[in-house]
């Protein structure tokens, strides 16, 4: 997560109005930056944000994006000039009646709440391809930070609400609901995962206000409201900012529990059905008003349903997007939605966990060998790729060789022996798979790339 946060600001950020779960991309996108002054949740981090480096559990803190850890891992490129996935925004707010503009047109804000899923028994969420926690371990969220465009027209104060629900998937009956079934999609993404999980809502009826709120009970829920300062404010449409939410008590979240963040801009002043909340270039804004930033595929451009790839999946967790749209909030939706937030797969808010625990997780390659190689990143790749690796202790000798399909060796040279975190840069190829190995000490371990 640091090498987006860090390069961040130099990004043309993407924002506008992205594809919805099973529907055709919508064309038309605008362009943001992070406003001036704003700072990353790692300029007020408490704790080291370096790979859980241990041959033995131990403590955690630690501060994430779960959806942006995934594609991390997977490779994706989220710095280039054209990457494959962005940064969007999207009107969020209480009542679906008022409306987000562009230049493309005046419509209806559709978001009522978004957010996110954490699943800490990902293999996903860091670089050494270990979980943060085991199914054993209990964790804490004692804070978040949402990226978002805070636009303040009046005085009203407005509020935030941040609700944080938790619950065991092998039993929905509480805080969640599952889809496992393909049928819930259309292709290309029924065919990336069938089961989906959804925290379940109630309050979806017609009407002005905040309606929508968890079902579960109050020992798996909890509600942050956050009274949104002056300086939270980026004045200037479109461009985002990292707002913290500390929470007044901290979310403990029992062992092999997963737990969701899904929030709502609720306004304080007065407002009416048809006002403008947030607008990118249309019609002016006339009230106060927040935008949500979401990832959302960028490349392949989405031109229609079957550009979509499995950016944002890890068949292997529950880490995915949420949201809760003005059909659903106003019961019509399909009846497998109306009552429940819809898991998305396609896209997810920017929210960034701040997570804390004691952790039964070691590093299983590091204890049986000495090291740890990572994936290289990114990959597949078209030009440079490079792989982390880390020794546990002073070695005598480490070698790292890259071989084709057939064995053949394509290039090898000596790395760094010493103890510690090393990168190499791999230099181009031509398309194809390849394997790379580290031989430290006679200690091997090979994992395969695609060059493009």
């Amino acid at each position: 997560m640091k090498k987006i946060y860090l390069s961040i600001a130099a990004l043309a950020v993407a924002v506008g109005a992205v594809a919805q779960t099973a529907k055709a991309p919508t064309p038309g996108l605008h362009k943001a930056t992070l406003a001036p002054g704003a700072k990353v949740p790692y300029s007020v981090n408490k704790s080291t944000q370096a790979p859980l480096q241990r041959t033995a559990g131990g403590p955690v803190h630690y501060q994430l994006d779960p959806i942006e850890q995934v594609m991390i891992q997977k490779g994706l490129d989220l710095t280039s000039a054209n990457p494959n996935q962005d940064i969007f925004i999207t009107g969020v707010h209480q009542d679906s009646t008022v409306m987000f503009s562009s230049s493309q047109g005046t419509r209806a804000i559709s978001d009522m709440f978004v957010g996110s899923i954490l699943d800490p028994k990902s293999t996903y969420l860091q670089n050494t391809f270990q979980p943060l926690f085991s199914a054993n371990d209990a964790y804490t969220i004692d804070s978040v930070y949402i990226l978002g465009s805070y636009v303040k027209k009046t005085s009203a104060i407005d509020t935030l609400y941040v609700w944080f629900v938790w619950g065991d998937t092998t039993s929905t009956s509480t805080a969640f609901s599952k889809i496992t079934t393909g049928t819930a999609w259309v292709a290309p993404i029924s065919g990336w995962r069938k089961n989906i999980l959804c925290p379940k809502v109630q309050g979806a009826v017609a009407g002005p206000g905040n309606k929508v709120s968890p079902s579960a009970p109050a020992t798996n829920k909890y509600l942050q409201k956050y009274v949104l300062q002056p300086a939270d404010s980026v004045t200037t449409n479109g461009r985002i900012r990292y707002i913290e939410i500390p929470l007044t008590t901290p979310v403990s979240v029992p062992a092999n529990n997963v737990v969701s963040c899904f929030y709502t801009f609720a306004p304080g002043g007065a407002y009416t059905s048809g006002q403008v909340a947030y607008t990118l270039g249309g019609s002016p804004q006339v009230i106060n008003g927040f935008a949500g930033a979401i990832w959302a595929q960028n490349n392949p451009a989405l031109t229609q349903l079957s550009d979509y790839a499995d950016h944002q999946v890890d068949a292997t967790s529950w880490n995915m997007g949420v949201s809760y749209d003005k059909r659903a909030r106003h019961a019509a939706g399909s009846a497998a939605y109306n009552n429940r937030i819809n898991g998305d797969l396609t896209q997810s808010p920017i929210i960034v966990y701040a997570v804390s625990g004691t952790s039964t997780v070691g590093m299983k390659e590091l204890e049986s060998k000495g090291f740890s190689l990572g994936q290289n990143v990114p990959n597949p790749f078209n030009g440079q790729s490079t792989v982390t690796y880390n020794i546990d202790k002073e070695a005598t000798s480490a070698v790292f060789t890259v071989t084709d399909v057939m064995g053949r060796v394509i290039s090898t040279e000596k790395a760094d022996a010493s103890k510690g975190t090393h990168t190499i840069t791999l230099g181009n190829h031509s398309a194809g798979v390849y394997y790379y190995s580290l031989n430290v000490d006679g200690n091997v371990t090979t994992k395969k790339m695609i060059a493009q």
